[in-house]
């Protein structure tokens, strides 16, 4: 758990941790690894400097909805299926990630 703003929230871990005591939901994470890893890794990279999905999806001209999205899993282009948006869209998330140093 964090606290942020004075209000505790679960952090991607703790769902993580709980769920992965689920054998059906532990096969389908060890099946997907390498993309939910990359996920968690751009959600922390958000995290880590402090922004929100409002304002990355205002940086990568997109809606806060469509990064909930993406972050929650419920739109997780695999690499199987397309590399090419795949590798874009995490290009222009990562750009917008950058811009946060530079404002």
């Amino acid at each position: 758990m964090i606290k942020y703003k004075n209000k505790q929230y679960r952090t991607l871990d703790d769902f993580h941790n709980k769920r992965m005591k689920d054998r059906v939901y532990r096969r389908a994470y060890d099946e997907l690894g390498f993309e939910f890893s990359l996920v968690r890794a751009i959600i922390d990279a958000r995290l880590s400097k402090g922004i929100t999905q409002k304002e990355i999806a205002k940086r990568m001209g997109t809606k806060q909805s469509s990064i909930a999205r993406f972050e929650s899993g419920k739109y997780n282009p695999t690499l199987a299926f397309d590399i090419f948006i795949l590798v874009d869209d995490i290009r222009v998330y990562t750009r917008a990630l950058s811009a946060a140093e530079v404002l």
